[in-house]
């Protein structure tokens, strides 16, 4: 226990006064041992004695003190550390046994990875619809966008469920299997609206970090307008095809004829006078044929 690895160890006496620390605890506070024994904290670690003083307190009562985070200047330059603490009795009469342990560099991390991946949902959620982070199809986070999309508008409620439970059903298969692979090119399906309603939405996955922890993270965007207007090109040209068959050759020809005139003239330097005249006519003739 004195030499735990990783951790600096002190013996501190009921009027808090340092009677022994190891070596990597001097280490940690920058001065050799020599100079804090026989000191009081508010002595030898006056940067650090005001958060550690109430969980000693503690520990002198008989309470086993586990794994407490405090912060405080420490070190012979002041430096601001973090550190994690237990404390506990030591034999008794002796006072307490203190261990510290510096995670200042694993918080640096642990906040640098928070900024990190909340600068990448600001990105994400300004080009897209909406946003969500899942490991193995298990929703874990969910934009606000995309819960709107969805008709949730409490995003926590999808918290914890599968993600193909809002996908449609023709579409659970291919969509479980694009998971299972890690497909990250864009895939196109539709989602459930919480009313029923069928969404089409392009997706694209890609690996992401979520909490320390390796996941997915899903973008979506809702191709409804895109989906409406394709299907009314499809209805027009549809009913333009039916129509000229309904016409008749005697229809089209003059029609087509105008049309290749009407090219020529487009691409001539020029309007021909009799070309005119023949594109007007057969104009005059294909307006005397054709319905009302």
């Amino acid at each position: 226990m004195l030499n735990a690895p990783g951790w600096g160890v002190a013996l501190v006496d009921g009027d808090s006064r340092l009677l022994w620390m190891n070596d990597l605890l001097a280490q940690l506070c920058g001065r050799p041992s020599a100079l804090c024994v026989g000191r009081y904290l508010s002595e030898a670690w006056p940067g650090l004695a005001p958060p550690l003083s109430p969980l000693l307190a503690r520990a002198q009562s008989g309470e086993r003190v586990a794994d407490e985070l405090v912060s405080g200047r420490f070190g012979e330059v002041g430096t601001l550390r973090h550190l994690t603490v237990s404390a506990m009795p030591a034999s008794p009469g002796t006072g307490v046994l203190l261990l510290l342990r510096d995670t200042s560099t694993r918080l640096r991390e642990e906040a640098a990875l928070r900024a990190s991946e909340e600068h990448m949902r600001s990105i994400v959620e300004i080009s897209c619809d909406g946003y969500f982070f899942h490991d193995r199809g298990q929703f874990l986070e969910v934009s606000p966008g995309l819960g709107r999309l969805l008709g949730y508008y409490e995003t926590a409620e999808l918290i914890g469920r599968n993600i193909l439970d809002c996908v449609a059903p023709e579409f659970r298969a291919p969509a479980r299997d694009v998971m299972d692979r890690g497909v990250e090119a864009p895939y196109e399906l539709a989602v459930l609206h919480r009313d029923g309603r069928r969404i089409p939405v392009e997706v694209m996955g890609r690996p992401a970090t979520f909490q320390g922890r390796a996941v997915r993270m899903g973008a979506v965007w809702d191709v409804s307008i895109r989906k409406a207007a394709e299907e009314r090109l499809m209805r027009m040209e549809h009913f333009r095809d039916q129509f000229l068959d309904a016409a008749g050759d005697g229809f089209k020809a003059p029609l087509q004829s105008l049309q290749c005139d009407v090219l020529a003239l487009q691409h001539a330097p020029s309007m021909p006078e009799g070309l005119t005249e023949r594109a007007g006519g057969r104009a005059r003739h294909t307006g005397a044929t054709g319905v009302g």
